[in-house]
C-alpha cells in the first residue's frame, strides 16, 4: 500500500482513501461502495487527510457535493469537526485505537447516534429515537 505523502494525484489519494477504509473494515459486503457507511467513512478519513472544506472532498472523494456536505454537516453538528478539523482524540485509548469509537461515529455520520462531549472530557453517544 502506498503513503497518504507519497500521493500527489487526486486518482493517487482516492486510491489510497479507499484501500485504507477497505482495510479498516474487511467485513464489508462485496458491493460494499455504494453502502452509505462506507462513503460516510471514506468522507470521514478523507477530511482527516486533507481538512473540511466540502469542495475539496467532493473532489478528493468523487462523491456528490449533497452527500458530502449533508456528511459534513452531521460532522459539525455533532462536534465531530470543529475549525476545520475531524476530532478523533476519542478513537485513542493511551496509543490503542478503539475501532469502536470510530464506527460509533460513524453511526453519527448516517444520523443513528448522537455524539456529545461531556464535562469529563469524554465523549457519549446516545441512539436517535424514531418520531
Amino acid at each position: 500500500m502506498t503513503r497518504c505523502c507519497e500521493c500527489k494525484a487526486v486518482e493517487e489519494k482516492r486510491k489510497f482513501l479507499l484501500e485504507m477504509v477497505d482495510g479498516c473494515c474487511p467485513w464489508w459486503a462485496p458491493d460494499h461502495k455504494d453502502d452509505m457507511a462506507f462513503r460516510s467513512l471514506v468522507v470521514l478519513f478523507a477530511a482527516l487527510m486533507e481538512g473540511t472544506n466540502v469542495e475539496n472532498l467532493t473532489v478528493l472523494t468523487g462523491y456528490p457535493p449533497e452527500f458530502v456536505a449533508g456528511i459534513s454537516l452531521l460532522a459539525s453538528n455533532a462536534g465531530l469537526r470543529i475549525n476545520g478539523r475531524v476530532h478523533y482524540d476519542n478513537w485513542f485509548e493511551g496509543d490503542r485505537l478503539e475501532p469502536y469509537c470510530i464506527f460509533c461515529d460513524l453511526l453519527v455520520l448516517e444520523g443513528r447516534l448522537t455524539r456529545q462531549k461531556c464535562e469529563d472530557g469524554k465523549i457519549r453517544y446516545k441512539a436517535v429515537q424514531p418520531c
